[in-house]
């Protein structure tokens, strides 16, 4: 549950980076956006075992 909590913040996060971009240097920008969509794409992938094949998989 926590991790689909701290997707949907990621996920938000992606949204809002751009919005505020310009307080940012390109570099700095373009690391942070990579930041937040990689970790809200692992922690999707974390937050459903089933997909995965793990043993919490049926609970």
């Amino acid at each position: 549950m926590r991790l689909i909590l701290l997707a949907g913040l990621l996920s938000g996060a992606g949204v809002v980076l751009p919005r505020i971009g310009v307080v940012f240097p390109d570099g700095l920008f373009a690391g942070l956006t990579f930041f937040v969509v990689a970790a809200a794409f692992i922690a999707r992938i974390i937050s459903q075992p089933e997909t995965l094949g793990g043993d919490d998989a049926r609970q």
